[in-house]
């Protein structure tokens, strides 16, 4: 499971990567026709990497463990009131 995650990133990675070149490619082309395919090109590298980022983030948010039992039931002992100590009062 880590290995794919890792995976996302360098593609994500990689497709920035990749459109940063044709960033520079563009800037250094004269044609205007080739420069905006090349902008357009990059344009859609990186929104395609943001999209991949989004994903990955909605997909960790999944794996959240809840906390353990016995700290739920410590606010139920106590009767949802902190002690002064842990609530800043002191």
């Amino acid at each position: 499971m880590a290995e794919s995650q890792d995976g996302a990133r360098l593609t994500a990675a990689m497709l920035r990567e990749e459109g940063w070149r044709l960033l520079d490619q563009a800037r250094a082309t004269v044609d205007r026709h080739l420069r905006r395919q090349f902008a357009l090109q990059a344009l859609d590298l990186a929104q395609v990497a943001e999209m991949m980022d989004a994903e990955e983030q909605r997909k960790s948010r999944k794996a959240i463990i809840p906390a353990p039992r016995r700290m739920r039931r410590r606010s139920a002992v106590t009767g949802g009131v902190a002690p002064p100590e842990q609530d800043g009062s002191t």
